[in-house]
């Protein structure tokens, strides 16, 4: 057992040994170990000392960096909020801008709408107007353009220029031949409805050759049996009468009595020729 004892053990031994019997003065040798012991507390105290002054000294330091860090967030906080400010007063003056472009583009627009609206109402007033000076009235003039079955004639009085007279003057009684009549008579004269229209002194006397001055009923018609009208074209229309059937010159009465304010309107199956010369 003695052989196997640790080095530490005999050291403590040794240590004990020397405790117990002191120096060759007689002196305790324990005074030194007790101080060696306090010296060694007292560096630990010092050593601790430092050590509370550095984590002290860690900890300022490290304050100072937050505090560092967060008035460097705060700094740039307030940039962003200023670029923020910045941005979005920006994005308002942009905004602005736009509306008032916008509003600017809706002007313009609602202007040439209402421009085109003028343009709109003044074309209408004036087809309104070319409308009324034909159909203005009960005329003779309004009564042809009413009927579908004369519509030559109604382009041939428009062509010659007697539709004025037509609406204002008067009294007149107009005999008037039909569509039919006129394609009949195109026929036999070898003329397309351009070819009569175009020349219109020879039209003017033709359509003259179909009015009488005086508003002349069927009633009075039929009493002037044998009889004869003169045109304002100067040739006579002679009136005979065959029971229900009445003739003027060459055409057959086939509808009586279209009236209006300024004359009669009888309808006929063929177009009047004026005498030649």
């Amino acid at each position: 057992m003695i052989r196997t004892r640790t080095a530490l053990a005999a050291t403590v031994a040794a240590a004990l040994t020397l405790a117990a019997c002191g120096d060759d003065d007689g002196n305790d040798t324990a005074a030194p170990v007790e101080s060696v012991a306090d010296d060694d507390m007292a560096d630990d105290d010092m050593a601790d000392d430092e050590m509370a002054d550095d984590d002290m000294a860690d900890d300022e330091m490290a304050d100072d960096e937050m505090a560092d860090d967060e008035m460097a967030d705060d700094e740039m906080s307030d940039d962003d909020m200023a670029d923020d400010d910045m941005s979005d007063d920006e994005m308002s003056d942009d905004d602005m801008a736009d509306d008032e472009m916008a509003d600017d583009d809706m002007s313009d627009d609602d202007m040439s709408d209402d421009d085109m609206s003028d343009d709109d109402m003044s074309d209408d007033d004036m087809a309104d107007d070319d409308m009324a000076d034909d159909m203005s009235m009960n005329d003779l003039m309004s009564r042809i353009i009413d009927r579908d079955d004369l519509t030559v004639l109604d382009d041939a009085i428009h062509a010659a220029g007697l539709q004025d007279a037509l609406h204002d003057e008067g009294p007149f009684t107009v005999f008037a031949p039909t569509d039919e009549a006129f394609a009949a008579y195109l026929g036999e004269m070898d003329m397309t409805a351009d070819d009569v229209l175009a020349d219109t002194d020879a039209l003017t006397t033709l359509l003259e050759a179909h009015v009488v001055e005086g508003s002349d009923d069927a009633a009075m018609v039929m009493d002037m049996n044998g009889q004869a009208f003169t045109t304002l074209a100067g040739s006579e229309l002679t009136i005979t009468v065959d029971g229900d059937t009445v003739m003027v010159g060459d055409a057959t009465v086939v509808e009586y009595d279209i009236t209006a304010d300024n004359g009669v309107i009888h309808i006929i199956d063929t177009v009047l020729t004026p005498p030649a010369g």
